[in-house]
């Protein structure tokens, strides 16, 4: 006997050493002292799991972990993420200390974060860290003291967030998007352009840049000096000086000779908009080219000859009028081809009043329109604007309109030449980019709001692995204490070298087996919690008889229940059966069930009532205990969450989460109605789902 007791206490001393493969052989009579060994051989077992599960979490983190020595001032431990983080081997880690993993330049303002950091339990801020390549690294860093080693060992959690911030950056950049579009407009004669002012690198121009210059695409990225080789000599000083001023006006426009790579001279009209940001730095400059060479040879040849301008009045592409006297006097034959006029008599002789489809009752344009029309007639000068215009048969579209005033020979009369162009197409392809712009933004905003969530559910899973860590320690430390005072009880049993009655040894075997059966229990739970974390809880709906199954589960608990109470069971309206998973709705109703007795010990008997209304169906478990404080309800569902009011009663916190999440999973609804003193009342709904027979 003595012999035998000696094995437990070497295998007791092997276990406390962490050598959890040490196994003793029990004795052919299997008498009570197998079944101490027994115990606490499953004691071991579970304490290898713990620590193995321990392990795991420590390796296979998302976050890259180091264990930090305050006293040593070095790391002791770390994870292979922490070497893919840092660089640095896990030896070459075991040689730093916390300020070698910040940049140079910050190391000297680091004390008083340092001393704030070993002074609390937890502490978690944003920060810049240094690799061993030299790349700064965006990081969330978490310092959280552990509860061992009289408090001189801390685990850094560094989470990768460089992408975060990045993407920070970029949102100025994409919230400008909207400008750069508005600038690309125009038909194949118009070139679109934008430059990164950071770099001066060109970043986007259009395929029509070769129709109007003659240079291939290519070579305007490849030549960043092209745009100012291609301007004529004699325009290059205006270029550059109202170039120049464009940074401090936004937005710019201006006229200049080019030269085509085929030495041939354009005339170009330039749209330039410089893109700032808050603080007024220029970082995007866009712009639009438009060949103006045919209008501007038409301006001159208006002045030079009158027998070419008529010519070229005539054979113009686009719609050429002469307004006299606000009425129209002269038109080409694009203007009536424009129109959908049979002829140039149809048209003549009408104002623009007549032509707008804003006219109001009396014949007159709204005033905004009125404005504008009386500062034009008033004015020398070309102004460039656009114009909605009527067809002869009533159709509108949009016209951008170039207004010359002539010179003419009496002072009285108001002559201008007028220029349309049928901007329709234009217009659309604005409409469409604006949509496309439009969907550009929320497609941004739903990726960020949705990177903000990742985020915030990176965040929470951070909160829960450190409760988990703080519950868990607590749980596992009662159970082990039990553990550890009934061994020694034993261990001094032995020692009198008395015999003792085996009823004694009994109830000391009891307290163990109590204790790792409570530590069994913790575990499935976290494995549940951890199934259900990683989306890998099972889903499979029977066709359920709701009162049959809810008569088993109560008629077992009032024969298992040793609260000296029984659940009542009522149903209201008329049974069918529902589409289920039986397996999660047992646990769910039990993990209720089991609290009403719990928490209403003394008290009148709980209730379970099963309402079946046309369109769905309700399960109300209540009882009549101590309640949940109010200021407490929101956290109810959270694991590892325990009520103010229940501390003295043994719980872990997991089983509501767990029993919310099954429910849910089963389609379903919980919520919660609870009184403090007065009781608490759990209300499941599930949808009425019809339900095929085979």
């Amino acid at each position: 006997m003595d012999k035998r007791f000696d094995e437990i206490q070497e295998f007791l001393i092997q276990l406390s050493r962490g050598n959890y493969d040490y196994k003793i052989s029990s004795s052919s009579a299997l008498d009570d002292i197998d079944g101490i060994i027994l115990g606490v051989t499953m004691l071991g077992q579970e304490l290898q799991v713990s620590r193995d599960k321990h392990v795991a979490f420590f390796e296979y983190s998302g976050d890259a972990i180091l264990i930090f020595n305050a006293d040593l001032n070095l790391f002791v431990d770390s994870n292979e993420m922490a070497t893919s983080l840092l660089g640095f081997s896990k030896e070459a880690i075991r040689l730093l200390s916390i300020v070698d993993l910040f940049p140079k330049d910050e190391k000297k303002n680091l004390e008083s974060k340092l001393a704030y950091l070993k002074s609390v339990v937890l502490t978690n801020f944003d920060t810049q860290i240094e690799t061993k390549s030299g790349i700064l690294k965006h990081v969330s860093f978490l310092s959280k003291k552990l509860p061992y080693g009289k408090g001189q060992f801390f685990q850094i959690s560094l989470r990768d967030i460089s992408e975060s911030k990045e993407i920070e950056k970029q949102k100025e950049l994409l919230s400008a998007s909207k400008d750069r579009l508005e600038l690309i407009m125009g038909s194949l004669q118009e070139v679109v352009w934008g430059r990164n002012l950071k770099n001066q690198k060109l970043e986007y121009i259009s395929d029509s840049v070769k129709n109007l210059f003659g240079f291939p695409k290519q070579d305007w990225f490849e030549n960043p000096n092209l745009w100012s080789d291609v301007i004529h000599p004699n325009d290059k000083s205006k270029v550059k000086v109202e170039s120049e001023a464009a940074f401090d006006q936004t937005y710019t426009e201006m006229e200049y000779r080019i030269l085509t790579a085929n030495k041939e001279i354009k005339w170009i009209n330039s749209k330039t908009r410089v893109l700032k940001k808050s603080d007024g730095t220029p970082f995007f400059m866009t712009g639009i080219a438009q060949d103006i060479t045919q209008l501007v040879k038409a301006k001159k040849e208006l002045f030079l000859s009158e027998k070419k301008y008529r010519e070229l009045f005539d054979k113009s592409g686009d719609a050429e009028l002469i307004l006299e006297n606000n009425v129209f006097v002269k038109c080409n034959d694009a203007t009536i081809k424009m129109l959908g006029y049979s002829n140039k008599d149809e048209f003549l002789n009408q104002s623009p009043f007549d032509l707008s489809p804003e006219k109001q009752p009396d014949g007159q344009l709204s005033s905004e329109k009125s404005k504008l029309m009386n500062k034009i007639a008033y004015e020398t000068g070309s102004n460039r604007f656009e114009w909605i215009h009527l067809k002869s048969n009533g159709d509108a579209f949009p016209v951008e309109v170039l207004l010359t005033s002539i010179t003419s020979e009496n002072v009285n009369d108001k002559t201008f030449h007028v220029a349309w162009r049928d901007i329709t197409e234009q217009k659309n392809n604005q409409k469409q980019l604006n949509q496309l712009n439009d969907n550009l933004e929320i497609k941004v905003k739903q990726r960020t709001i949705e990177l903000e969530e990742s985020l915030e559910r990176e965040k929470e899973l951070g909160k829960l692995k450190t409760r988990f860590v703080s519950t868990a320690s607590h749980q596992f430390r009662t159970p082990l204490a039990v553990i550890q005072s009934n061994a020694q009880l034993m261990e001094m049993l032995i020692k009198t070298g008395e015999k003792i009655e085996i009823d004694k040894y009994k109830k000391v075997s009891d307290r163990i087996t109590d204790a790792i059966a409570t530590m069994t229990g913790l575990m499935d739970d976290v494995l549940i919690l951890g199934k259900i974390s990683a989306g890998k809880v099972q889903f499979s709906p029977e066709n359920i008889d709701l009162v049959e199954f809810s008569d088993k589960l109560v008629e077992e608990f009032n024969e298992l229940n040793t609260y000296d109470s029984h659940l009542n069971f009522s149903i209201k309206g008329e049974p069918y059966n529902v589409n289920l998973d039986p397996q999660l709705l047992t646990h769910s109703l039990s993990n209720l069930i089991s609290n009403a007795f719990k928490y209403s010990v003394g008290k009148k008997n709980p209730d379970l009532t099963i309402h079946f209304k046309p369109n769905e169906v309700v399960l109300t478990i209540k009882d009549y205990g101590i309640g949940i404080p109010a200021d407490e309800l929101p956290k109810l569902f959270q694991p590892f969450f325990r009520a103010k009011n229940v501390i003295e009663i043994k719980g872990t916190g997991l089983g509501l989460s767990i029993a919310k999440e099954y429910i849910e999973t089963n389609k379903g609804f919980i919520s919660l109605k609870s009184t403090e003193g007065e009781g608490s009342c759990f209300e499941i709904t599930f949808k009425k789902i019809l339900v095929r027979s085979e």
